[in-house]
């Protein structure tokens, strides 16, 4: 389990079809998850993450060059402290970024994954907690203060990229747990229980 709050931007050193080695710029020991661009990986005896295709082919990792950087979380420890939004570093797709003017970042949004977004409500954006300050059908946009910017490779992200994107986990399971209630009593259900 990560936060989405990034604490190192690293350098990849190798990339094979199968791997990818990275200067740590964090402490990670052998079988440590370590959330790179948001995407949840084992840090194996070698010193690398083993990348399963299923991974490449739904991330932005497959296009990634050596010399490229990327967001780095460890996992949260049980008593860590949570500074973001619970993610879990399981990528539900890469988008397009559409414009990335001044501080506001906005990326294509697909109407499989759009019940998923609430303005005001979490994403993560390359493994970065934030906040959605805008949604239509089509895309979503999160604003970036100056650390964030500095900080993370948000910062040097350009039109066109990929960014890997993960919903809400809190939205997530809403929908699950929603989609057996039938339309007419979903308010009623979620009233009874707390939700609202």
């Amino acid at each position: 389990m990560f936060t989405g709050i990034i604490k190192s931007v690293d350098q990849v050193a190798k990339i094979t079809p199968k791997s990818i080695s990275i200067k740590l710029g964090v402490e990670a020991a052998v079988g440590d998850s370590v959330s790179v661009n948001g995407v949840c990986l084992t840090l194996n005896d070698k010193n690398e993450f083993d990348i399963m295709d299923e991974t490449f082919k739904s991330t932005n990792l497959a296009l990634l060059k050596v010399g490229d950087r990327v967001n780095i979380e460890p996992a949260i420890p049980v008593n860590g402290k949570l500074g973001g939004h619970f993610v879990t570093g399981h990528v539900d797709f890469s988008a397009k970024v559409i414009s990335f003017e001044k501080d506001i970042l906005k990326v294509a949004l697909s109407a499989k994954y759009s019940r998923f977004f609430a303005i005001k409500g979490s994403a993560a954006v390359n493994g970065v907690s934030l906040t959605v300050c805008d949604l239509d059908s089509d895309s979503f946009s999160v604003s970036l203060v100056d650390f964030t910017l500095k900080n993370t490779n948000l910062g040097i992200i350009k039109v066109g990229d990929l960014v890997n994107v993960e919903v809400d986990l809190i939205a997530r399971y809403m929908e699950r747990m929603l989609e057996s209630a039938d339309q007419n009593v979903k308010f009623e259900w979620l009233k009874e229980r707390n939700f609202i």
